[in-house]
């Protein structure tokens, strides 16, 4: 269960850098004065930045509520 757990977040956090590469890609041109970035690419760029934002939280926040699997778990492990 344990190393399932690991590959999940992994898994998870690999997407996130995903989205992360992504948004960088957008806006890297605007940061190195190559050319200008069409509002339409920014707006893709903060869709990307926070869905990577939500994805790592989601994933790595001891404080996130429990999902209904999660909880069934910890019931299980008490019987």
């Amino acid at each position: 269960n344990y190393s399932k757990a690991v590959r999940l977040i992994e898994a998870i956090l690999e997407s996130a850098l995903h989205s992360l590469g992504r948004c960088v890609d957008l806006v890297r041109p605007a940061g190195l004065f190559l050319h200008i970035v069409p509002k339409n690419d920014w707006e893709k760029a903060l869709n990307a930045l926070e869905h990577s934002i939500s994805e790592i939280r989601n994933a790595c926040d001891p404080d996130r509520p429990l999902s209904q699997t999660e909880w069934r778990k910890l019931f299980d492990r008490i019987d």
